[in-house]
């Protein structure tokens, strides 16, 4: 059976549910969850057979894609996992995901220049660009402003973190939801401290067809 469940609704479906079992399911997903999509395998008896992010070069390659399914299946069933699939390849149905930009006291603003990309059969609409931000000690700012040019696409764009307690658990905290074509927009989020951040970047909600736009983001990291 596949299903399709967004993090921040697991913990009100597992306390909605009153059923110890999607209880259980809720826990086993919410655990292997990385942002911003991943792909979990579960078995019937609640093992987890495997689990893989849409920014991993196996998500990225169908026939890659396709190996960790056949490899979750033949777990389930007990049996060897099969040799004979081909390995995956970073540029193979999708661009592979670039460096984190590095943000230091010595150099808080960093700049990175992209595409708003519609989805297609050749890869996700969706990007994310890892930010860290590890060197700054005490509470900071972030601030992010993006200039979209060119292409047809507004696009979105959604800085996340994650909680002190759970840093696999990354989620939006401050969004700027529609920037058009010849536009530029800023957003600013206070932090208690230094850490590994994200930008997410997609097409504006309800936006299906269009030409690429390019879009420049900087950050930047003011000492509170």
């Amino acid at each position: 059976m596949n299903a399709w469940v967004l993090a921040k609704e697991l913990e009100h479906i597992a306390e909605r549910s009153g059923d110890p079992g999607v209880e259980r399911v809720c826990e086993l997903v919410r655990t292997h969850y990385a942002y911003p999509v991943d792909s979990v395998l579960i078995a019937p008896d609640l093992d987890v057979l495997g689990h893989v992010n849409v920014q991993d070069a196996r998500a990225l390659d169908p026939r890659g894609y396709l190996g960790f399914l056949r490899e979750g299946l033949a777990k389930a069933r007990g049996e060897p996992p099969p040799g004979d699939e081909p390995p995956a390849h970073p540029h193979a149905g999708g661009r592979p995901m670039p460096p984190p930009l590095r943000l230091t006291p010595e150099s808080p603003s960093g700049s990175l220049l992209d595409l708003v990309r519609r989805a297609t059969t050749g890869g996700p609409a969706l990007r994310f660009f890892a930010i860290d931000a590890t060197a700054f000690e005490g509470p900071i700012e972030i601030e992010l402003e993006v200039r979209v040019d060119g292409g047809d696409l507004p696009g979105r764009f959604e800085l996340c973190a994650a909680p002190d307690d759970d840093p696999g658990l990354m989620s939006p905290v401050a969004t700027l939801a529609q920037v058009a074509p010849g536009a530029t927009d800023r957003v600013s989020y206070a932090f208690r401290k230094g850490a590994l951040f994200g930008l997410a970047v997609m097409p504006a909600p309800g936006v299906t067809e269009g030409e690429p736009s390019a879009f420049l983001a900087t950050l930047t990291v003011r000492a509170r």
